[in-house]
């Protein structure tokens, strides 16, 4: 790459940035009256669970059992929850199902001293504030088998988060096996802390979901490549070589695909693998779901006729083999698989999984394989670019959408809450396609995920059908079966795409730069540039369907600014109590009206990889860093205020927790925000604010909270100057900055 003319800035914090904070609680009044009839109410449920659960607190002595506590719809927030009433000497918080819903550790003792808690709440300040909240105590029940078909099924077990009651509950599961003749079953971990077992089908394994220990009992989750049942068309060209041969000289970018396998006697496509792994054992494939997907990888503009708009990236590929032909995977076999490849390759840093299950995911559960890929995030210093899925269901979704009741919504392990989800938009279209070009594809699985988690964040080319899903002239161009040139539809197309560009983004930061790459660094990066390419503001409720948009097709443009913007990337290590301020903050002067107002676009990108948890589908991400843009003045007191103008809220009712969760990225590991203020914002001092808390139950986090954000600046009118300007004044604040590439000379690099 060559120097870029206007390189992001790079800018580097100083201690002097963080200070402690003040929150500032007040006095708080209970959400609702509590009445005679509440208080009895509560009393009568409590009862109730202990009634319920008689039977089974003899029969397994040392094993709690588990109720489900409701809350008021304007008590979800952390501060409301009821401490006095749920605790060690009660009955503690070990989870949640859905929002508003928690799971509490339940015993004959404990459920005797909550009924004299709620008894007494009313003589205390903090007890009539946390029986207020309560709006419901009931038995916790596993949910029924309705899938009886079934080779094996998946078996959870309830976290207590005491290690002596989870040891009585395995050794409990264990007599309840041996008494229904099931054999023994086999366990396995994601990480230290969570893990399931994987149960045979059986007459009476119904009977397994009355133990009170079981918290999920269902049919074992399988995958399937992503456009499998799609058939390909061969389309005919004159090419005697469909992709170029590597430059010798060329230091390429790396993807690792877990796919089909890729054929090892493709011409085109094997110059550029660079290593291969197989797990098919003998049994057949077919590889033509592989060969479309790497050729994308490695140049999807040029099979795509060099089409504007496709990536113009190159890469080469790892190609490990997993699904034999026409076979889907479970959870164990996908997993392991995984595992081993990630263990095998570490030089790949950027993993293509164009896969998923059949299935939509739900609000209340995060899947174990998204959960995994979450765990070999971490672990491994990897991204995963997750396909969203295929909804292949007739009729096809329109644009606009109707309701499907979340028939169409991404399927695992696309609700990873690591990894960098895709769905597709349609290139092209005709006279009778479903959807015309850059609108979703009708069949691109749509957000959000599991406790509006964002998905996908970002889409790319997958192609356009007709409503018989016919896609001729509609497709996306790769290398299919035989080696043939062949058009096809699907979020496996536009995934491959994803990931090109990921793995370049990662290769130059590697090369060319004083900022090492990271999968926070480049998801940010990417999906900033995507929010960057469009002009107009994005419909919340269109999220789910665009993401973000599509990045950029150019990553030298990705890096770079253009002479109307500049863009800031700060990597802030947020400390739970501490608050980052940076003030005053660069405002080129040609952003500024005649009335000094600020006039221009502000658009901020945030990515951070909290502690998960999930034992807490509604709560799973366990820390939230807030980012605020705003002004920082004097008030009439002659103190600073702090008055964000981006995000900005309007009215109190926005504040409430299932609204700032459902529409302003609260509690989600990714936040983007954009504002325009064509007629100027009033404000002589800029600051940018970033802070951390975390989850109520969750332990002091054990290290500071990294936060990657790229805030850009940029002209409405597209007036040249803003990025010197902007340089300018970071010289004159004396700002450490970098630029993000630095050299046009590779580092020596080994792999």
């Amino acid at each position: 790459m060559s120097k870029l003319e206007r390189p992001i800035k790079v800018i580097k914090t100083f201690a002097k940035d963080f200070n402690d904070k003040n929150y500032g609680f007040g006095e708080k009044d209970p959400v609702r009256p509590v009445t005679k009839e509440l208080l009895t109410k509560l009393k009568h449920e409590v009862q109730h669970v202990s009634e319920y659960f008689k039977d089974s607190f003899r029969k397994w002595p040392g094993v709690p059992a588990v109720a489900k506590v409701t809350l008021h719809d304007k008590a979800l927030a952390k501060s409301h929850r009821p401490t006095s009433l749920l605790g060690d000497k009660t009955c503690p918080v070990i989870g949640s199902c859905n929002f508003g819903e928690l799971l509490v550790s339940v015993t004959e003792e404990g459920l005797t001293k909550l009924q004299t808690k709620i008894q007494n709440s009313t003589k205390t300040k903090s007890g009539t504030l946390h029986i207020a909240v309560i709006d419901k105590i009931e038995p916790y029940i596993c949910d029924e088998i309705t899938d009886d078909k079934t080779n094996t099924y998946i078996l959870k077990l309830f976290d207590h988060k005491n290690r002596k009651i989870n040891k009585s509950i395995e050794e409990s599961l264990k007599l309840i096996l041996k008494e229904l003749d099931i054999p023994e079953l086999n366990k396995y971990n994601i990480g230290s802390d969570v893990f399931y077992f994987e149960v045979p089908s059986n007459p009476k394994i119904f009977e397994l979901s009355n133990f009170i220990g079981v918290r999920k009992l269902q049919p074992m989750p399988s995958f399937k490549l992503d456009n499998s049942d799609i058939a390909l068309s061969k389309i005919s060209t004159s090419r005697k070589e469909l992709l170029p041969l590597p430059d010798a000289d060329i230091h390429y970018p790396l993807v690792g695909i877990i796919d089909s396998g890729i054929d090892p006697n493709n011409k085109d496509i094997s110059p550029w693998v660079w290593g291969r792994r197989s797990f098919l054992n003998g049994r057949k494939a077919d590889y033509t779901h592989g060969n479309m997907v790497a050729s994308l990888i490695i140049d999807g503009k040029g099979l795509n006729n060099n089409s504007v708009g496709f990536p113009d990236t190159h890469a080469e590929v790892v190609d490990i083999a997993a699904f034999p032909a026409d076979t889907e995977l479970s959870l164990p076999e996908l997993a392991s698989i995984i595992t081993t490849s990630v263990e095998e390759f570490p030089e790949v840093k950027i993993w293509n999984l164009s896969l998923g299950q059949k299935e939509a995911c739900h609000d209340d559960n995060f899947s174990e394989m998204g959960h995994l890929l979450s765990y070999l995030h971490d672990e491994h210093g990897c991204l995963f670019v997750v396909a969203s899925g295929n909804y292949e269901a007739i009729p096809q979704r329109t644009w606009p959408p109707q309701e499907l009741s979340g028939g169409d919504r991404v399927s695992a392990p696309g609700d990873s809450v690591r990894a960098l989800t895709v769905g597709s938009v349609a290139y092209t279209d005709s006279a009778d396609s479903i959807v015309k070009a850059k609108q979703p594809s009708s069949f691109s699985r749509r957000g959000p995920g599991p406790s509006c988690i964002p998905k996908p964040e970002v889409t790319h080319f997958g192609g356009n059908c007709r409503e018989n899903l016919d896609f001729s002239n509609l497709g996306i161009r790769a290398i299919g079966d035989s080696g043939h040139l062949s058009e096809a539809i699907g979020t496996s197309l536009s995934t491959p795409l994803i990931s090109s560009i990921a793995a370049s983004t990662w290769h130059e930061l590697q090369l060319h730069s004083n900022t090492s790459p990271s999968p926070e660094r480049v998801k940010a990066l990417v999906i900033h540039s995507a929010m960057l390419e469009r002009t107009d503001q994005i419909d919340p409720k269109e999220i789910n369907y665009h993401g973000f948009g599509i990045p950029k097709n150019n990553i030298s443009e990705m890096l770079s600014c253009k002479d109307s913007e500049i863009t800031f990337l700060f990597e802030v290590d947020t400390r739970e109590g501490v608050e980052f301020g940076r003030y005053p903050f660069v405002i080129p002067d040609s952003l500024k009206n005649d009335d000094d107002k600020f006039s221009g676009e502000i658009l901020m990108t945030l990515v951070y990889s909290p502690p998960l948890d999930p034992n807490y589908p509604s709560e799973y991400c366990r820390s939230n860093v807030d980012v605020s843009f705003g002004t920082y003045d004097y008030d009439k007191t002659q103190k600073r205020k702090h008055i964000s103008k981006v995000p900005q809220i309007k009215d109190k009712s926005e504040l409430y927790e299932k609204y700032l969760i459902e529409n302003g990225f609260k509690w989600s590991p990714i936040k983007v925000y954009r504002k325009k203020y064509p007629q100027g914002t009033q404000g002589s001092t800029w600051r940018l604010k970033i802070d951390v808390q975390r989850r109520a139950e969750q332990d002091p986090l054990e290290f500071p909270q990294r936060a990657v954000l790229l805030i850009t600046l940029r002209s409405l009118s597209g007036q040249k100057g803003i990025y010197s300007e902007a340089i300018a004044e970071i010289d004159s604040l004396d700002w450490e900055s970098d630029d993000i590439i630095i050299s046009s000379e590779e580092r020596i690099q080994i792999r």
